[in-house]
């Protein structure tokens, strides 16, 4: 498929009139220009503290990290339980440091950087990988322990040496559903996913379910797990079920493409909040700043060859990235 259908079915999934952002849940749609900020309110003080016992999660003071911690605790204990005891933290720095990272704060920091720089497009990836599949069902099963694994492969030392900016310590090898002894071995962390399957019914009443996410970084045993809401399709009767699964995998290719180029997707303040933007981090009076490369999709002639090449692998040709996120939003 190359093109969408010309009738006014597929005009009205393409430009939709809808303000809602494409992302809802734990992520802001419009993310501040700041790359750390704090994990509870998005704000990005001159100063963060750190989660003690995972190293990864930031937030301003107590008050902000004691409102997140159910939130915040499912992977917090996966991370502090990989690592507990000084035979497991010999075995774990010494993965680490064959990849190149010189201690657990070191690799936490690069991880928790690079989810945050890519937020909006590792997001979007999980909700088009799900509807894609069709799976949203199984996440209402207490007892399931399928997961979304991104399989994650980190720059060399030198390489990251070259390109210091946070969207571009790791790039993804591929993206799959996984029912591993590992997820199996997660179940008794889900616990902390039910205040947040409470939380956002109570917000929005299309809310299904959390989705789990693993991140299985090449060359270590342990993993890092997420999660991300998910909704009921607003009007999926807009798209056959062709088209839908073309225009998921186009979202899915145009995310990994830009996360792989180190060109971070994020919602631009002031534009519309369903659509992204490519842009990169600059060091901007010493904190990581992201600039979009441009203010509308409309306004790309090309160009950028690493981003004409990802574009150019999209099956639906006739329909820009701000039309697809537009139909990713309603399906």
């Amino acid at each position: 498929m190359s093109a969408p259908p010309h009738n006014m079915t597929s005009r009205n999934l393409y430009t939709s009139p809808s303000r809602a952002p494409i992302i809802c849940g734990s992520y802001p749609a419009v993310a501040p220009p700041q790359l750390r900020t704090c994990e509870w309110c998005s704000k990005a003080p001159r100063e963060l503290r750190r989660c003690a016992a995972c190293n990864t999660a930031l937030y301003c003071d107590r008050e902000c990290q004691k409102a997140a911690w159910k939130r915040h605790k499912t992977s917090c204990k996966v991370i502090a339980n990989t690592v507990t005891g000084q035979p497991h933290e010999k075995f774990v720095l010494a993965e680490l440091r064959r990849i190149g990272f010189s201690s657990l704060a070191d690799f936490s920091e690069a991880l928790a950087d690079f989810k945050e720089a890519h937020s909006w497009a590792i997001a979007s990836i999980v909700q088009a990988a799900i509807h894609r599949e069709g799976v949203l069902d199984w996440m209402q099963n207490k007892g399931t322990t399928e997961a979304l694994c991104f399989r994650l492969a980190p720059l060399s030392p030198r390489e990251r040496r070259i390109h210091r900016d946070p969207g571009s310590a790791f790039r993804i090898n591929s993206v799959e559903f996984s029912a591993s002894e590992i997820v199996d071995d997660m179940r008794e962390f889900r616990s902390g996913f039910n205040f947040a399957s409470h939380a956002e019914r109570a917000q929005n009443s299309d809310y299904v379910g959390a989705a789990l996410v693993l991140y299985d970084v090449e060359g270590l045993t342990m993993k890092i797990s997420g999660t991300y809401a998910q909704y009921r399709p607003t009007a999926p009767e807009l798209a056959s079920p062709e088209e839908q699964r073309a225009i998921f995998g186009d979202m899915m290719m145009l995310c990994v493409g830009c996360i792989n180029m180190g060109c971070p997707l994020r919602v631009l303040e002031g534009n519309d909040p369903i659509v992204a933007l490519p842009g990169r981090f600059s060091r901007v009076r010493g904190k990581w700043t992201w600039k979009p490369l441009f203010s509308s999709w409309e306004d790309y002639r090309g160009g950028d060859a690493g981003l004409d090449e990802v574009l150019g692998r999209l099956k639906l040709s006739n329909v820009s990235p701000a039309q697809l996120m537009t139909a990713v939003s309603r399906l």
